[in-house]
């Protein structure tokens, strides 16, 4: 109990440290991002918000949002450019055709695209939904949906290929595609109506 207390005062203390970033609203299904440019994320199914991260680089910071979803984790990663230079590679490009089970790009607007591949994390075997989409010239957010394949396997491309073949594995794709498109659909900008209007370089 008391090592948890000082772990919580100490996570306070290096937020307090951070950049300023502004606490979102969330509801059962939706989150509010309020940091400049102000984004709203919608989905399925209903959501908990566990925390939020904050990394940094000398390329880049992200605000990380932590959430939970039935059988799933969440991460809604808000990506900060610190110097020029995205790709505006869609996400189709970015991952391994081998592991790729679906894709997706808006065709009015290249710069919005998804994913659904099988990964590894650690040493367990993921389900990964990715939507990820340029919001201006220095500024990203990707919503990454997971959901355990198998935990503690080898990542053989047997396994894997045994697991698509499957009730399971092709249930637990279509059921992936629900929330990725629901999701890749339910993106906007919104605007930033706290403390007047959020500085756009707030994070400096």
């Amino acid at each position: 109990m008391i090592k948890s207390f000082y772990l919580f005062i100490l996570s306070v203390m290096l937020i307090s440290c951070g950049p300023k970033a502004v606490s979102p609203i969330v509801d059962l299904e939706s989150l509010e991002d309020l940091n400049y440019p102000c984004i709203k994320v919608g989905f399925f199914n209903q959501i908990r918000y566990d925390r939020f991260d904050i990394e940094s680089n000398d390329n880049y910071f992200a605000l990380i949002y932590k959430l939970s979803m039935s059988s799933y984790m969440v991460d809604i990663v808000k990506l900060y450019a610190l110097t020029p230079g995205w790709s505006f590679q869609p996400l189709p490009e970015l991952y391994d055709n081998v592991n790729k089970v679906y894709e997706k790009i808006d065709p009015d607007n290249p710069k919005k695209s998804a994913i659904i591949a099988i990964t590894r994390i650690g040493d367990d075997i993921y389900l990964k939904g990715v939507i990820g989409e340029f919001i201006s010239d220095d500024r990203a957010v990707r919503v990454e949906i997971l959901r355990v394949v198998k935990k503690g396997d080898v990542y053989r491309q047997g396994v894997i290929k045994r697991w698509l073949g499957s009730a399971t594995g092709k249930r637990s794709i279509e059921n992936m595609k629900k929330l990725v498109e629901y999701t890749f659909n339910n993106i906007s900008n919104i605007e930033c109506n706290i403390r007047g209007n959020i500085d756009m370089n707030w994070w400096k």
